[in-house]
């Protein structure tokens, strides 16, 4: 019984996650988008921002970190994994 549970908990498991990339690759074209639309606008700014809508405080806990994206494009990547981990850990609590 427990080897079906936890094949079906891995399921899951997988199953949100790769739902959850999707959420966020779509929040990327977004932002992309408004940069092209508001050249102002970098693209780790306006990732930053679409992502603090769906997920205010995930987000938050990410400013001023290492992974903060909203001043450095560079650090994109690394926001996304990182906040992807965020939100998978308290879907999974």
């Amino acid at each position: 019984m427990k080897n079906l549970f936890n094949k079906i908990n891995d399921m899951v498991t997988t199953e949100l996650n790769n739902e959850l990339k999707k959420i966020l690759v779509d929040i990327k074209s977004e932002a992309i988008n408004t940069h092209v639309k508001t050249p102002h606008i970098r693209v780790g700014q306006a990732l930053f921002n679409r992502c603090h809508l769906k997920f205010p405080a995930s987000t938050a806990s990410l400013v001023g970190t290492t992974y903060d994206c909203y001043y450095n494009d560079d650090k994109i990547d690394i926001f996304l994994s990182r906040l992807e981990t965020i939100l998978m850990e308290k879907l999974l609590e």
